[in-house]
């Protein structure tokens, strides 16, 4: 009886959807090789992730910037639930059925990978979060060329302030993949 009337109170359960954002081989040669490594690992073990736990992934690609790299477009065409997305500007929300897609799925909550942090991924983030939707991402799940960042940043992938005021915002991808798993099962149990 407890269990009923809990699924009557409650509030819906967090719905995670992945945006993997401009992981194009155009954007990520800005990118120092190490950057590029770190992004690249840290992305495919969330994608491996989404393909355990069906969660939906939404690959979003600049236009006239080719296809998203190899490594990660193999790992997104094993997933069952995946779109793509071609964009013509910054923000992944406008010009595209993106927010249609992701109220679709009922979406509450978007996982932010990609680059460039500071430009599209946070222009995107900007728009999801005015939206209603939460907002996760990982250090090592989002970058910004070291070439764009101050000095102080150099050896760390640098990161506005905004990331760390506007989202969950965990030190690395196996944090981030432990918190939506254990959200996932916590929900799964009512």
């Amino acid at each position: 009886m407890f269990k009923r009337l809990w699924r009557k109170l409650r509030l819906s359960p967090l719905r995670y959807a992945v945006l993997l954002i401009d992981m194009q081989d155009r954007f990520l040669q800005r990118h120092h090789r190490e950057d590029q490594k770190m992004l690249i690992s840290a992305h495919g073990r969330v994608l491996d992730f989404c393909c355990e736990e069906s969660l939906p992934v939404a690959v979003i690609e600049y236009e006239g910037y080719g296809l998203t790299t190899d490594y990660l477009r193999e790992k997104v065409e094993r997933l069952p639930k995946r779109e793509t997305f071609t964009k013509t500007a910054d923000n992944a929300l406008v010009g595209t059925d993106l927010h249609h897609y992701l109220r679709s799925l009922e979406i509450s909550d978007v996982v932010l990978l990609g680059i460039n942090a500071e430009a599209c991924v946070q222009r995107t983030a900007i728009d999801a979060k005015r939206k209603g939707y939460g907002l996760l991402t990982a250090r090592d799940c989002i970058a910004q060329p070291r070439m764009y960042s101050s000095s102080e940043n150099i050896g760390r992938v640098p990161l506005s302030k905004w990331y760390e005021k506007n989202t969950h915002l965990y030190e690395n991808s196996s944090l981030l993949i432990e918190k939506i798993k254990s959200s996932i099962h916590r929900d799964s149990l009512y």
